[in-house]
């Protein structure tokens, strides 16, 4: 049974599950990047040349400089993070052939026994789709070491398994297919890049280049534009601190940057694990969980409410209308409205018509209250001239280049 729904997920006793009271996320992206350490201030991500990474880990959430590798170098991170573990032949960065993880368990067994669902993609793998243990070194193209399920006997002697390993295909169309499906998105989705657009043989130009493309059409698919879906960015080397993880989509606060505590790649294995409901395996037990990223952060406080009106005409004759027009702006909407004339009369509604039916000088104002809880209240005042007997000739006076004193003499 495929679980899709947090209800689900606690309700559903299958083996490996524990409580997971409060899930962050329903669905899962992770893209690992490749060999960079985190500047020591907020001024860059991974460096000058990298302003999309910028961009989006202060719109959503990242952790500045607090991410530690398990060891160096790449292979010992992949498998570390893959089954909580890695053998001691990960420490050479071999190929499958030179290094395996057997069948330790990993997080794709504790995903299926739970009845979650998952895919792995890479770049420029070798076959369309299936178990493969080609390696390769250099160029830029697929690396094996950066795709831990084919390490896992368990994963590569099993059909149905090695059906969920697939080429990212051109443009990642393949990958991003997978999240604009109508529905049955896998749980758990696993991207390696190749060797350029990870940064391994390319420049970090190049890969924030690739990540400005890629992210916004994952942030804008089905699958994260209708659930519980988040984007984990992660570095597997650091010297010796990572950059990131960024995070992004629904379920990632937003412009969050982490505290003191320190994390690697355990415990981001076990945050996963911990957010379905699942047992840990090895080593990422009981490591700090990660869930400070997640959440809906504190949205800012609207601008202060403001409000403002005009009056048509502002001089009139006794018994003339004068129409005065309400906005407002900030606080919470909707507004409500209302009008004192300056002469004992109200009125409510954005707009007020009145005439009056003694000369003076009136002063008119707007109370505007919003819908916040408890209300914010603005005003604003005008004044509405009125003149009587010769007012209508007066009025010439003002309607032409005449000045303010010659009106006065004149109603006078």
């Amino acid at each position: 049974m495929i679980l899709t729904t947090v209800g689900s997920l606690i309700l559903v006793g299958n083996i490996g599950r524990v409580n997971a009271a409060s899930p962050s996320f329903d669905y899962l992206v992770n893209i690992w990047m490749e060999n960079k350490s985190c500047p020591s201030s907020l001024g860059s991500i991974g460096g000058s040349s990298t302003p999309y990474e910028l961009s989006l880990a202060t719109t959503y959430a990242y952790d500045n400089c607090h991410y530690s590798v398990i060891v160096n170098p790449s292979l010992p991170n992949y498998m570390g993070f893959w089954a909580g573990q890695y053998p001691s032949c990960a420490t050479g960065d071999s190929d499958p052939s030179g290094c395996s993880g057997g069948s330790a368990t990993n997080i794709v067994d504790r995903l299926e026994a739970a009845g979650l669902t998952w895919k792995a993609f890479a770049e420029n793998y070798p076959v369309s789709q299936g178990c493969s243990g080609s390696y390769q070194s250099s160029g830029g193209g697929y690396y094996a070491r950066h795709f831990p399920p084919v390490y896992y006997t368990d994963i590569t002697n099993n059909p149905a398994r090695c059906a969920n390993l697939i080429n990212a295909g051109s443009g990642d169309a393949n990958f991003l297919g997978a999240m604009n499906q109508a529905s049955a998105w896998p749980n758990f989705i696993w991207l390696t890049p190749n060797g350029c657009d990870d940064t391994h043989d390319c420049s970090g130009a190049s890969g924030d280049s690739w990540l400005a493309t890629l992210v916004p059409k994952i942030l804008s698919s089905t699958l994260f534009t209708t659930q519980n879906a988040a984007l984990v960015i992660t570095w597997d080397e650091g010297y010796p601190v990572a950059p990131g993880p960024i995070f992004a989509g629904p379920t990632v606060k937003h412009a969050y940057v982490g505290g003191t505590t320190s994390y690697n790649h355990y415990n981001w294995l076990s945050t996963i694990l911990a957010n379905y409901g699942l047992s840990c395996i090895s080593n990422d037990c009981g490591k700090t969980q990660m869930t400070e990223f997640f959440g809906q952060s504190s949205p800012p406080p609207p601008p202060a409410l403001t409000a403002s009106f005009t009056s048509i005409p502002t001089t009139v004759s006794i018994g003339t209308a004068v129409t005065s027009t309400g906005s407002a702006s900030g606080g919470t909407s909707p507004y409500t409205f209302s009008w004192s004339l300056g002469d004992g009369s109200t009125a409510t509604g954005i707009t007020a018509t009145h005439s009056y039916s003694a000369n003076g000088t009136y002063t008119v104002t707007l109370t505007v209250k919003d819908s916040a809880s408890p209300a914010n209240t603005a005003t604003s005042s005008g004044t509405v001239t009125v003149v009587e007997g010769r007012g209508e000739q007066c009025l010439f006076l003002l309607a032409s280049e005449h000045s303010r004193s010659q009106y006065e003499q004149c109603v006078c």
